[in-house]
C-alpha cells in the first residue's frame, strides 16, 4: 500500500487527475481517539476500508484527515488500499504543533477541495475530544449513531458540564439544520434523531447499518487467547462461561446490574449443570477496572469474573466461540455489534430489546432478556443456558447478512448526490 502524508497548503498538493463525481474525505480521529477500540472505531475502521476499495475501483483515493503525524501509521495499517492522509492538527485540540502549521478549517477545506473531494464524512460527530469542522463549500454527511445522552438525559447530559452540553446541542442543532446527509445504523436511531432533532425539510436521511468483521465469520484457524486474564484469583483452568462485552464506565451497559443478576443466577444454578459457570467481561480499556474488580469482591465474585482488557480480534473471536452465551443487557444501543459478531462465532445471545438491538431477529439463537429486575435478568440466563442450540450455520447466514461492503455501497450511494437514493426507499428520506 502506498501512504502519502500531506501538510502544506492545497497548492504543494497533487490534486487528483480523473476523479469521480464522488470523493470522499473522511474525518479519521475516531483511528486514534479514545474510541478506538470501541464499536465506533470498529465501525470508522471498516468502513474506511471499504470506501477506500470503492475508491480504489474507480482509480482514486479516498481521503483522510488525521490529527498527529504518528496516526497515518495507524491508518495505513487499517486501510488495505490507497488513501491520502491529510494532517490538521487543529482537529484535536491538545495536538502539539508549531503555530506556522496550524491551518484554519477554511483551510482544511480549501486543501480537501484542492485534493479532489467533493463530500466530508465525520462518522463520529459527537466525539467531543474533537473539533466540530462544518464544511461550507464540501457536502457534510454524517453518521449519528445514537443520541443516548439526550434520551437518558439523567444519567448523561444532566451530569455534564455547562460547556459540552453546549457543545453537544450545538452540533445536534448544526446537523438538523445545516448538513446535507445523516446516516444511522438502524431505524431506533434515525427515529430517535427525527424525534429529538427536528430535521430541516429536504436533509437526506439514510439507515446504511452497520457490519460484521469478517474475522469473525472465518472458519476456526490458530486462534490465540492471552493466557493472563486480569483478576485476582489466581484461577486459570479453563471454564464455562458467559461473556459481556461492556464499558464499566458507561451507564446503559448495566454491567453493575448484571453482576448482581449473575451472583443470583449462581444461586439458581447451584443445583444444575451450570453450577461451574464463570463470567468474563471484555473492557476496551483499563478505564474503571479497580473499581469493576472492587464491584466482583464486594459481591462474592472474585474467583468467578474475569476481566479481558483490550483483545485482539482473535483473541476476541475466541472469547465468543468459546463461551456458552453471550449476555447483552444494555439500556440503547444504536447498533449492537457484539449481538453480530456473538451470532457470526456460532454463540446464543441473550439480549434486551431495547432501542437498535430490537431490529435483530434470528430465531433459536437471540433470547429476550428482562431487564425488570436482576432476579429475572437471572432466570433468563439460566433459561438460555438450558435451552438446546440450533444449527449453528443458520447464526452465521444471519451475521453474514451484515457485510461491510454491502454497507459501504448504501454509504457511498447517501454520499453521492447524483447516485443518491430515492426517498422512497425504505431505508431513506429526504
Amino acid at each position: 500500500m502506498r501512504h502519502d502524508l500531506s501538510t502544506g497548503s492545497a497548492s504543494c498538493l497533487s490534486p487528483l487527475s480523473s476523479a469521480p463525481v464522488t470523493v470522499v474525505a473522511i474525518e479519521g480521529t475516531t483511528f486514534h481517539g479514545p474510541e478506538a477500540m470501541t464499536g465506533i472505531g470498529r465501525y470508522v475502521r471498516n468502513m474506511a476500508r471499504s470506501l477506500a476499495r470503492i475508491h480504489a475501483e474507480q482509480g482514486v483515493r479516498l481521503l483522510a484527515t488525521v490529527g498527529r503525524l504518528e496516526h497515518a501509521a495507524l491508518l495505513a495499517d487499517t486501510v488495505m488500499h490507497d488513501v491520502r492522509a491529510h494532517l490538521f492538527p487543529p482537529l484535536l485540540p491538545e495536538a502539539s504543533v508549531p503555530a506556522s502549521r496550524l491551518r484554519t478549517f477554511d483551510r482544511l477545506e480549501q486543501d480537501l477541495i484542492g485534493l479532489g473531494a467533493t463530500v466530508y464524512f465525520d462518522p463520529n460527530p459527537f466525539a467531543l475530544y474533537k473539533n466540530f469542522f462544518m464544511p461550507k463549500r464540501l457536502r457534510h454527511a454524517v453518521m449519528v449513531h445514537d443520541l443516548v445522552p439526550l434520551t437518558y438525559r439523567s444519567a448523561y447530559f444532566e451530569n455534564w458540564p455547562d460547556s459540552l452540553k453546549v457543545e453537544y446541542m450545538r452540533r445536534l442543532t448544526h446537523l438538523a439544520e445545516a448538513a446535507d446527509v445523516v446516516l444511522f445504523p438502524s431505524q431506533a436511531t434515525a427515529e430517535e434523531f427525527r424525534r429529538l432533532a427536528r430535521p430541516r425539510p429536504g436533509l437526506v436521511q439514510c439507515v446504511t447499518g452497520e457490519g460484521v468483521d469478517p474475522v469473525f465469520l472465518s472458519p476456526a484457524a490458530a486462534d490465540t487467547l492471552a493466557p493472563a486474564p486480569v483478576d485476582d484469583s489466581g484461577h486459570a483452568a479453563a471454564r464455562p462461561y458467559m461473556l459481556i462485552v461492556s464499558n464499566p464506565a458507561d451507564p446503559r451497559k448495566n454491567l453493575g446490574f448484571t453482576l448482581t443478576a449473575f451472583r443470583h443466577f449462581l444461586t439458581l444454578a447451584a443445583s444444575t449443570r451450570h453450577v461451574a459457570m464463570g463470567l468474563e467481561i471484555v473492557m476496551a480499556s483499563d478505564a474503571l477496572v479497580d473499581q469493576t474488580q472492587a464491584h466482583c469482591r464486594a459481591l462474592g465474585l472474585g474467583d468467578r469474573v474475569r476481566l479481558r482488557l483490550g483483545p485482539t480480534d482473535a483473541e476476541l473471536r475466541r472469547l465468543y466461540r468459546d463461551a456458552a452465551l453471550l449476555v447483552c443487557p444494555s439500556a440503547a444501543e444504536g447498533f449492537g455489534l457484539p449481538v453480530i459478531e456473538a451470532l457470526a462465532c456460532g454463540t446464543p445471545v441473550l439480549s434486551s430489546n431495547r432501542a437498535g438491538l430490537g431490529e435483530f431477529e434470528c430465531d433459536g439463537w437471540i433470547m429476550p432478556g428482562d431487564l425488570s429486575s436482576e432476579a429475572a435478568l437471572a432466570a433468563g440466563m439460566l433459561q438460555a443456558l438450558d435451552r438446546p442450540r440450533a444449527d449453528p450455520e443458520t447464526a452465521r447466514r444471519y451475521a453474514a447478512q451484515f457485510d461491510w461492503n454491502a454497507v459501504a455501497a448504501r454509504t457511498y450511494r447517501a454520499l453521492s448526490p447524483q447516485r443518491g437514493p430515492h426517498p422512497s426507499s425504505p431505508t431513506c428520506r429526504a
